[in-house]
């Protein structure tokens, strides 16, 4: 294994990027950073401060007025602090879902969140940490250079079935319809941002692509390892 390693993870909504990093880091004792959860922390600032999310000036004032940061503890996690108070269990429902797609619009927005996120990563390989991240362009405009880029996906409505899942544990209820109807809108909208978008076609931007529909957190993540061996970054 490589000393120091980047490895990206890109994807729609709920395709279980979150889930399989975090595993991933655990596996070959690696540092996992959720970058979306820097756009979750811009929404729930703003909701709290009663800013529409597509006000563009207030939302760069806020982000200008903004401590957010990211620390690791020692089982690789990522903790989500804004303005020095952890918010880590308070960033995952529907409203800050939407709304950290929603800020995320502005150009300007995932600019900064890109240069933020690829300092604190660049900094954790370049002292030796195996990095993780994980988001919807960490291949394309964080992590280019990444020594792997992966690409995550499944079929729409299991994805909604994983999302609701989420919730129930949150006690938020919805149905699947609506979900399904959701997720769909956040797919359009995650491809069509001016910046900072989905790539739309990974498979010829050298990604490793991967369908996890029918795949289990497991089997997905042995995919991944064996990968990772054939390029020599695992052992």
């Amino acid at each position: 294994m490589k000393k120091g390693l980047l490895i990206a993870i890109d994807g729609p909504v709920a395709s279980g990027k979150g889930t399989i990093a975090k595993l991933l880091a655990q596996k070959i004792h690696g540092v996992h950073l959720n970058t979306g959860a820097t756009y979750r922390a811009l929404a729930y600032k703003c909701i709290e401060n009663d800013i529409e999310f597509n006000d563009k000036e207030k939302v760069l004032r806020v982000l200008g007025n903004s401590d957010i940061k990211l620390t690791v503890n020692e089982n690789g996690n990522t903790t989500v602090f804004l303005d020095g108070i952890n918010i880590s269990e308070k960033i995952y429902t529907p409203e800050i879902s939407n709304g950290s797609s929603a800020v995320a619009l502005i150009p300007e927005v995932p600019r900064k969140m890109a240069f933020m996120q690829r300092e604190i990563a660049k900094k954790l390989a370049g002292g030796g940490k195996k990095v993780i991240m994980e988001g919807r362009q960490i291949g394309t405009e964080v992590i280019p250079e990444a020594d792997i880029k992966i690409f995550l996906s499944a079929d729409v409505t299991i994805r909604a079935a994983r999302r609701l899942e989420q919730y129930k544990i949150k006690g938020i209820d919805k149905s699947l319809d609506d979900e399904v109807l959701e997720t769909v809108r956040r797919d359009e909208q995650d491809k069509n941002r001016e910046f900072g978008a989905l790539p739309k076609n990974p498979e010829d931007l050298g990604y490793f692509m991967l369908d996890n529909s029918l795949l289990s957190e497991g089997e997905t993540l042995d995919i991944i390892l064996t990968e990772l061996k054939k390029r020599g970054l695992y052992e």
